[in-house]
C-alpha cells in the first residue's frame, strides 16, 4: 500500500496558472449588492452569493448576508473536494512550488488526452519531464469495439517518482481538443510513503462506491430519481513488516482527520482514493511480518 501525505497549497504557492480568477465582479465596499448577486473575493479565492440587499459588508466576515458557494475557478482542484472541479476549453496548466514532495496524484480529470509533469530546480534546471498518455484502451476488445465504443479516457493520473528538491517548481499541463472542455477535481502534491512487505496488495481487494443519488418509488411503483454525487469505497489487505508496524499506525494516526491519497494498486485505478480511512486493523501474526486490512472511504 502506499499513501501520498498532501501538502495544502497555499496562494503564495501558486506561481501561475491558465485559468484566470474571473468567475465575478471584485467585491468592492462601496457597491451596493441585491439579493443573488455574485461576487469574489481574491484574498479568500471563494465565490459568495448576496442573501439580501447590502452595502459594505465584507463576505468573508458576514455569513448572515452572503453565501459562501466554494473556491473559484482557478482554486477548485485545490479545495480538498474531488467533485468541485477547475475547467477551462482546450487545457489546464499551472505552476507550483509546494516545497519537499516527490509524488502527484491528478483526480477527476474530464476531456484531458494527456498529463504532463516538469520540475525545474533554479540551479539545475529541467530535472522532471514527463508526459503522461491519458488514453484507455481496456474498452477495447474486438473490431466492434475498436470501430464504435466511445474513446475512453483516464480520469485519474499518477506520478510517483518525482525527485525531491526544497524549492522547484512543478508545472501541470493538462491538454485536451481545442473545442473541449478540460477540467480538474483535486491536484494532490505530497510526500510518498509506501508500506509493502510481501507481494503488495493482497488478491480478494473489493471496490465500489457508495451513492447518496435519491430513488422513491410511489403508491403506484413509479420510480423517482434525483441523480446526486457519489463517492468510491475500497478495501484490501496486505503483509507488513514488523518494523513498519508502529511507523504505519502513527502515519494514519496523523491522518485520521486529513484526506490523503491511499493506492492499493497502480494497476486498478478503482484501488486509489482520496479520502479517509474508515477502519484499519492489524494482525501480528508472525515473528517478521504482521496481516493488515484497511478499508477507505473516498471525498464525494
Amino acid at each position: 500500500m502506499k499513501i501520498i501525505a498532501p501538502v495544502r497549497i497555499a496562494p503564495g504557492q501558486m506561481v501561475s496558472s491558465s485559468i484566470p480568477e474571473t468567475d465575478h465582479p471584485e467585491w468592492s465596499a462601496i457597491t451596493t449588492y441585491a439579493a443573488a448577486d455574485r461576487v469574489i473575493v481574491s484574498a479568500t479565492h471563494k465565490i459568495y452569493e448576496a442573501l439580501s440587499s447590502n452595502v459594505g459588508k465584507h463576505p468573508a466576515s458576514n455569513p448572515g448576508e452572503w453565501l459562501d458557494l466554494g473556491a473559484t475557478n482557478r482554486w477548485r482542484a485545490f479545495d480538498e473536494k474531488v467533485g468541485s472541479v477547475s475547467s477551462s476549453l482546450g487545457q489546464i496548466g499551472f505552476t507550483l512550488t509546494p516545497g519537499i514532495v516527490n509524488a502527484l496524484a491528478l483526480l477527476n480529470i474530464g476531456n484531458a488526452s494527456t498529463a504532463r509533469v516538469r520540475m525545474i530546480d533554479a540551479n539545475e534546471g529541467v530535472v522532471y519531464d514527463r508526459t503522461l498518455s491519458l488514453y484507455d484502451p481496456s474498452n477495447v476488445v474486438d473490431w466492434w469495439t475498436y470501430f464504435f465504443e466511445p474513446i475512453r479516457l483516464k480520469t485519474i493520473s499518477i506520478a510517483l517518482d518525482l525527485p525531491t528538491y526544497r524549492a522547484a517548481q512543478i508545472e501541470v499541463t493538462l491538454m485536451g481538443g481545442p473545442t473541449e472542455t478540460v477540467s480538474l477535481g483535486a491536484c494532490i502534491v505530497g510526500r510518498l510513503h509506501e508500506y509493502v512487505a510481501l507481494g503488495g496488495t493482497h488478491m480478494g481487494a473489493s471496490v465500489g462506491i457508495q451513492d447518496y443519488s435519491r430513488k422513491e418509488r410511489d403508491a403506484w411503483g413509479n420510480v423517482a430519481i434525483v441523480e446526486r454525487a457519489f463517492s468510491k469505497r475500497a478495501r484490501w489487505s496486505f503483509m507488513l513488516a514488523a518494523s513498519d508496524v508502529d511507523v504505519l499506525q502513527e502515519r494514519l494516526a496523523a491522518l485520521r482527520a486529513t484526506p490523503a491519497v491511499y493506492i492499493g494498486s497502480e494497476r486498478y485505478a478503482s484501488t486509489i482514493l482520496y479520502g479517509f480511512y474508515r477502519d484499519f486493523d492489524v494482525v501480528i501474526a508472525y515473528p517478521d511480518y504482521s496481516e493488515c486490512s484497511i478499508e477507505i472511504e473516498g471525498l464525494v
